[in-house]
Order: C-alpha cells, then structure tokens, then sequence
C-alpha cells in the first residue's frame, strides 16, 4: 500500500546515512530509488538510483532500467532512450531487456517514429507470445499499424476475439467493425468462429453477464442480416432476375 512504500522510504532514508557496507548501501539506494519510483517521485528516484549506478553495484543494470522509466515518466525521452539502450547491452535478465526494448518502442511512437516502434514490437510479440502481457504489444502493434496505414486487421481480430477483456479494448462489443483504435473505427469483420471464441474467453475471463449479451446482439445482427437477405431474394424474384 502506498502508506507502506511511505515507510519503507522514510526508513531507507536513514538507513543509507548511516550504512558502512557499499554492497548493502547500493542495494539500499535501489530499493529507496525503487520506492520513490513507485509513488510517482521521480526526481527523488533518480537521485538515489544515481548513486547505485555511480558506485559501479552488482544491481546496476537494474538501477538504469529503473532510471529509464523515471525518465520516461517525466517525459525525458532523449535521457529514457540512452538509459534503456545502455540495458540492451547489459548482463540484466532477458525480461529486463525485453522490457527495455518495448519502452523504446514506446517512445518512437510518442516521437512518431514508428517504423522504429514497430521493429521493437515485432520482436517483443514472439518473445511475450504465451505470456500475459501479449495481448499490451499487440496492441501496440496494432496502433503502429494504424498510424503507419497498415491493414492491422489480423492483431485486432485477435484482441477481439482471444483478449476480449483486455484493459485497452475494454470498450470493444460485438461488432468489431465498430470498434476503435484510438477513437477510429477497425473496419475489420470478425467471423462467426471469431465471435464465438470472443464469447467463451468473455465467460473465462468473469465476465458472464457481458458474454449473454453480446450474444444476444450476435444472434439479432444474424437475424436481422438472414432478413435482409430473404428481402433481396424476393425483390429479386419479383423482377425476374
């Protein structure tokens, strides 16, 4: 809780003041760095990460992705680039790394590169393929896509139908060529295998009262749809055709 990071700040606080041990003093400063991260107290946290880095620790690669993402947050990108750069060529953990590539692509697309943001995304999709965060870059993917006039029609089918209760297409239903990215419609169509696989995936994500009526809505848009075309047919046999 945030009134628990609060302790741990104030604690760490003196506790780097009076620390003998360098190793333990590094991993002091991380954990204040951290903390202060946490709550939104950038600056702070890049002056204790700072002093991680600068004593040359065993957790430094750490202390620069960390050092990344305050940069980032405080919209520093030109600094978050060099930090996160500076993590690809580390010996962090392969999770760190791959981190560290996907807040780059994040910053090409605030910079509007996205040809840049794209070749990040690309690779970080087979790498969080069975993960749970696959369905964040293929979103992102998707709006790079978007901006850069790609068909993206492929990565939206997916989030429809597969991560229906995914946080950014929270506001998607049943018809996915309504539904947006980035306040434009996908224009893409979802087949009935599609549609039903969004259905199971809403019921095993909870979302059982969700899931009944937008099968409601599919089974009138079929209705509806089979009228139409029962309509047509008999205009078209009153003609002659």
């Amino acid at each position: 809780s945030s009134s628990k990071i609060g302790e741990a700040i104030d604690y760490l606080s003196e506790k780097v003041k009076i620390e003998a041990d360098p190793e333990k003093k590094s991993l002091e400063y991380f954990l204040l760095g951290y903390s202060l991260y946490q709550q939104g107290k950038d600056k702070e946290a890049l002056t204790a990460l700072a002093e991680v880095i600068k004593a040359k620790s065993k957790i430094e690669d750490y202390a620069i992705y960390y050092q990344g993402l305050s940069q980032m947050h405080m919209k520093d990108y030109a600094a978050a680039k060099v930090s996160f750069k500076r993590v690809l060529d580390s010996k962090a953990s392969d999770s760190t790394i791959i981190e560290s590539k996907y807040n780059l692509g994040l910053i090409e697309i605030e910079e509007k590169r996205f040809k840049e943001a794209l070749l990040q995304f690309q690779f970080i999709l087979k790498k969080w393929k069975s993960t749970e965060k696959y369905p964040e870059v293929l979103w992102e993917v998707i709006r790079v896509q978007k901006y850069l006039h790609l068909n993206y029609c492929k990565g939206a089918k997916e989030i429809y139908s597969r991560y229906p209760t995914y946080i950014e297409a929270k506001s998607w239903g049943h018809n996915l060529r309504v539904d947006q990215v980035d306040g434009v419609a996908t224009n893409c169509s979802a087949t009935p295998k599609e549609e039903q696989m969004r259905i199971k995936y809403l019921q095993l994500g909870g979302e059982i009262d969700r899931a009944l009526d937008e099968l409601k809505l599919l089974r009138a848009d079929m209705i509806k749809n089979l009228i139409g075309k029962s309509k047509t047919q008999l205009a078209k046999s009153d003609k002659g055709e």
